[in-house]
């Protein structure tokens, strides 16, 4: 798969609105509560609706990742009168548990068979062959439904409940604080409705951003500090974990991701795997490498230039025939042709299948905003690939070898991918942080596959539930008592879904009216 899955498909929420296309509004706490208290009048044909304001922020789930440079301004819209025997949300614990079961089922059901749709037609534009199987498009979307469906039937529902229980002094009170905490929790156990080899990227996905929200409230509390550019910092770091297992044992890595590394890296496997093991003090295939500097019409080691393989030029192994500094221009430049393709659907499709109608009005800003988005990005993956790769070659050539660092030479990939993650800071600082979210769960899958595999780390069944269960509970927990740590275009897409304290009030407008009646 692309690098970063989630954040390759760009949010065009922002620059679209900049040039006066329509948001979408949501409804906030301060208009729910104005919709209960205003009452209704006589005359419905009297009724008019203010026209909403913009806001900066749209959403758009399961395909959009809403870029966060501008922060989302307050809406105003006049409140939706009901009828006076009209329910807001749900009146008991089983209207709130079926409700949410239903709707998160019809959403978990229609969301991953766009999504499933929506990576068939990013197939096809990148002119591969596509095979549609019905009976898989659809069969496995139903998991999902249910799955999403009992997580927010659970999680609602115990928010539901415990609104009036856990109220007052002592322990109660305790336990009031952390309500999302436990309804998060024991909702994380409907990962058990996703098939087992479907799971690992939903608990990657929940995990890493629990640990963000760990470290946001930890440096809110002065445990840890605040780092400038704690962003790239984190892409560096994560990308010197991921390099490192991509190079000395890929087959702890998801095999999709290898294989998009193997096509955007500007060296051929067999030079990878001449690397790692020069690196690690073991001989090299000299035949499959052979075959290899052919076809570049590079010429052939002989048994006398490979005796002391470690000894080779770094030049004969990574680029065979090119100094350095050229070396890196051309896999700048040949990187750029083989991102562009990965790029140019994903900023495309947002626009065509959400805003065709910004092509018509807006043509030429539309198609400034995407190809701008194209390019940077491309130049971001091409430049990413080529300073890995480049970092290599130019350690070895400092003697950064097996010969005379020891076992200390296998660090060399990792401190390439360190230097490699610098490459983010030519993204948009919206996007840097879902970047090294994104690399950061593929080196937690690659050490913990590895962990697993030394026995130092126990892999007992269901382990990958109780790890998403912990990741929701802090998720949720975060959601509930400190909103601001969330980034807005998550906290959108909670709101629309999770129960808070304000968020759903769990009153009718009957009652309402009849508590201002006795006052």
């Amino acid at each position: 798969m692309d690098l970063n899955i989630l954040t390759r498909v760009q949010s065009h929420a922002v620059d679209l609105h900049k040039i006066g296309l329509p948001a979408i509004v949501e409804e906030n706490d301060e208009m729910i509560e104005n919709q209960l208290q205003e009452p209704v009048p006589a005359n419905k044909e009297n009724r008019k609706e203010k026209e909403p304001k913009k806001i900066e922020e749209l959403v758009i789930e399961t395909y959009v990742d809403v870029a966060e440079e501008t922060k989302p301004q307050p809406n105003t819209t006049s409140p939706r009168k009901e009828a006076p025997e009209s329910t807001l949300h749900y009146e008991d614990l089983w209207g709130a548990i079926t409700r949410n079961i239903g709707k998160g089922f019809v959403l978990g059901y229609g969301g991953k068979v766009t999504v499933n749709v929506l990576f068939l037609l990013l197939t096809a534009i990148r002119g591969r062959k596509v095979k549609v199987n019905r009976n898989a498009l659809v069969h496995s979307a139903r998991d999902y439904g249910v799955f999403f469906g009992l997580l927010l039937g659970i999680n609602n529902g115990i928010m539901y409940e415990t609104r009036k229980r856990l109220v007052g002094g002592g322990i109660k009170g305790k336990l009031n604080r952390y309500r999302g905490y436990i309804a998060g929790f024991f909702a994380g156990a409907s990962l058990i409705w996703v098939p087992k080899e479907n799971r690992k990227p939903i608990v990657l996905f929940a995990f890493v951003r629990a640990l963000e929200l760990q470290a946001k409230m930890a440096a809110n509390r002065g445990l840890i500090p605040n780092v400038n550019h704690g962003d790239t910092l984190l892409m560096s770091i994560a990308s010197a974990s991921m390099i490192h297992s991509w190079i000395f044992s890929s087959s702890t890595l998801d095999p999709s991701y290898v294989k998009f590394l193997s096509v955007q890296v500007p060296i051929p496997l067999v030079a990878v795997n001449a690397v790692a093991r020069m690196h690690t003090g073991r001989k090299i295939d000299i035949e499959a490498l052979n075959l290899a500097r052919k076809k570049i019409g590079a010429s052939v080691l002989t048994g006398s230039s490979y005796i002391h393989y470690d000894k080779l030029n770094s030049g004969e192994i990574i680029h065979p025939g090119k100094s350095l500094p050229v070396f890196f221009i051309r896999s700048l430049i040949s990187g750029m042709k083989r991102a562009l393709p990965v790029y140019l659907p994903v900023f495309s499709l947002p626009v065509l299948l959400f805003y065709p109608l910004s092509l018509v009005k807006h043509p030429v800003e539309t198609m400034a905003r995407t190809m701008s988005g194209v390019m940077r990005s491309s130049l971001f993956l091409a430049t990413y690939c080529a300073t890995g790769v480049t970092s290599i070659s130019l350690m070895r050539l400092l003697g950064f070898n097996f010969s005379n660092v020891g076992t200390f030479a296998h660090l060399a990939p990792a401190a390439a991918g360190f230097l490699s993650g610098l490459a983010t800071l030519i993204e948009k600082k919206s996007r840097r942080i879902e970047l090294a979210l994104y690399v950061l769960s593929k080196a937690v899958e690659g050490r913990a596959t590895q962990l697993v595999e030394a026995g130092l780390l126990p892999n007992f069944r269901g382990a990958e539930i109780l790890v998403f269960m912990s990741s929701l509970a802090v998720i949720m927990h975060a959601y509930v008592r400190h909103a601001k740590m969330l980034r807005s275009s998550y906290y959108s897409i909670l709101c629309r879904f999770f129960d808070t304290d304000k968020r759903h009030e769990f009153i009718t407008y009957k009652e309402t009216k009849r508590k201002e009646g006795e006052q």
